[in-house]
């Protein structure tokens, strides 16, 4: 809070000098934000029972949203015409909002007596992001990712413009780009993406459509870094060329390859393959003569050699036969061509089945079906081979109680006995049992890597055998003050992974139960890091602390096939 302008005070505001010892809330908030003049008085409220002088100081941070609002004599009257008498910073270059992580107005953040954060709270007027404690918003697009180490889940998280990559238990492993949209490759930290949104997986790598960025994107788990494939970053509008066209589904195609006609394509080659450019609803055995409406999600059934897709303007699902390029309407829309305006909710066969704007399909190899995110409708539908569309869940309208709103990205575990949905509005994923029909909600773990926000650091090293070996890994916490553990509160651990072909048991667990990692061959020195996150206490007060615990693993021919490690964390204060 240094170096910023402050009002309602009579001298700048310091932890060291003036907060030290007191509980702090900041109120992250812009005037023009209306959801934070409704809070306003509530604080007021709490100022009232609560004063400074009895431990509690409230601190308005304004952080602009538009450029205009940076001006220190808008705020001063803006200060003034709110009656707000408690003190205001003005945060005119976001640092503030950008250190603790702020993403919406208005928020509000509260200190401990050492300036340690205690809780984050969100306005519950803020629709735009979940009220659970999930890290999503908007999510768009699911895709499962088949590992040595079990299946993932490879999120568009487009309202953070960023991929996440979980476990299927929700625990996150990476977080590539975000918050800030962006258009730059590089490591898993620095690259941007802009609304990223359908996701597909190939010989384990990964490729996005950077929506935004009218761009595709390559992310490399292994290397952990970023590549665009194909665009410029712009967008263009001709119906054929090296530019995106609309209403048209194109392929990237990566070696050289002999397409339809005996056409060949150089690999690194992006053209438009189906759609003639023209919004409509038009089939033809001639891919290039038919007609599509914002098509938004696509599946391929590998033993039929046909991909799906979600036809979202023409509310249908239609299909391209891969051998020739022919494409037909396997349900919904009407058999007008030209006609984008007959959607519905009806259960059906071909044109007499309804959708309403579908954006999400997955293939199911194992029930040979296909699973629809009939997003206007809330609802998740199948289709079979034939034609015949089914309701299967959702009530028609939005909710986020084991409900939908607006579901736009499906993907189906290799069993064929898991749906997972990208349930965007409510900004979450749900999973469905196909077995026994139940729906619940992941919630998500973000596991931190960053040494940001830790009290403390301690860093070992250990050495494994260059084939390979298990670690298993314990922690005691010892204290030399007077601190102990609160034995009524819940003490983790969270655990970051190098790389992918790493394996643990578990992802997080409480600060009593080891964790084991299996380590695949290799030579070089990894980082494996932990976070702990307990609650201590003395005579007055109780203290949350965050602690970053990193074991440098090196591999070479001498090291053991078998480790444990039984770790003293020595907490000094």
């Amino acid at each position: 809070m240094l170096g910023l302008e402050w009002f309602n005070v009579s001298e700048n505001l310091s932890m060291k000098k003036h907060l030290h010892g007191k509980i702090i809330i900041l109120d992250f908030f812009t005037y023009c934000c209306i959801n934070c003049m409704h809070i306003l008085p509530d604080l007021e409220a709490l100022e009232k029972e609560f004063s400074i002088e009895s431990g509690l100081v409230v601190i308005g941070v304004h952080s602009a949203k538009f450029s205009n609002e940076r001006d220190s004599t808008k705020i001063r009257s803006a200060v003034q015409r709110y009656n707000i008498m408690h003190p205001v910073v003005n945060d005119a270059t976001l640092s503030m909002w950008q250190d603790i992580g702020i993403i919406c107005w208005p928020t509000m953040v509260m200190l401990g007596p050492r300036g340690q954060p205690l809780v984050i709270i969100l306005a519950p007027a803020i629709h735009l992001l979940s009220t659970s404690t999930d890290l999503l918003r908007f999510p768009g697009k699911i895709e499962i990712y088949s590992s040595e180490m079990g299946e993932k889940l490879i999120i568009s998280d487009t309202g953070n413009n960023r991929i996440l990559v979980t476990d299927i238990h929700g625990n996150v492993e990476h977080v590539i780009g975000g918050y800030d949209p962006g258009y730059k490759d590089g490591n898993f930290k620095e690259t941007k993406f802009n609304a990223p949104q359908g996701i597909c997986i190939l010989d384990k790598m990964i490729y996005v459509a950077d929506n935004e960025n009218h761009a595709i994107r390559r992310i490399d788990l292994g290397k952990q870094t970023v590549t665009t494939m194909a665009g410029t970053g712009k967008q263009g509008h001709d119906y054929k060329g090296g530019k995106l066209g609309t209403h048209q589904i194109w392929a990237l195609f990566l070696e050289d390859t002999i397409w339809w006609k005996n056409k060949l394509y150089k690999a690194g080659t992006c053209v438009a393959i189906v759609g003639n450019g023209r919004e409509g609803n038009r089939n033809n055995s001639y891919p290039h003569a038919a007609s599509l409406a914002q098509p938004s999600g696509l599946t391929i059934a590998q033993e039929y050699n046909i991909a799906f897709f979600a036809d979202s303007e023409s509310s249908s699902i239609r299909q391209v036969h891969l051998e020739n390029g022919k494409v037909s309407t396997l349900c919904g829309a009407d058999k007008n061509p030209q006609n984008l305006h007959d959607f519905g909710d009806i259960d059906g066969t071909h044109h007499t089945a309804k959708l309403q704007h579908p954006l999400g399909i997955a293939w199911n190899s194992v029930q040979q079906n296909i699973y629809i995110a009939d997003t206007y409708n809330h609802k998740i539908k199948k289709v079979d081979l034939a034609g015949n569309c089914k309701t299967l869940y959702g009530a028609g309208k939005p909710s986020d109680t084991f409900s939908f709103d607006e579901p736009s990205g499906l993907a189906i575990n290799s069993s064929g006995e898991i749906l997972y949905v990208a349930d965007t509005n409510n900004h979450s994923v749900k999973k469905i049992d196909l077995k026994s029909e139940t729906i619940s909600s992941i919630s998500f773990v973000l596991l931190v890597q960053d040494d940001d926000n830790v009290n403390e650091k301690y860093t070992f090293d250990t050495l494994i055998n260059a084939n390979g070996g298990k670690l298993t890994i314990t922690f005691e916490i010892i204290f030399e003050g007077d601190l102990k553990l609160n034995s009524e509160a819940p003490q983790k651990w969270s655990l970051s992974l190098p790389k992918d072909t790493w394996m643990a048991k578990s992802l997080s667990g409480s600060l009593t139960t080891p964790t084991s990692i299996q380590i695949p061959d290799g030579s070089e020195c990894n980082d494996l890091r932990f976070i702990l996150d307990i609650i201590t206490c003395n005579i007055n007060e109780c203290i949350p602390k965050k602690i970053l615990v990193v074991f440098k693993v090196q591999q070479n021919a001498d090291g053991p096939r078998t480790v444990i490690e039984h770790k003293k964390i020595i907490i000094k204060k």
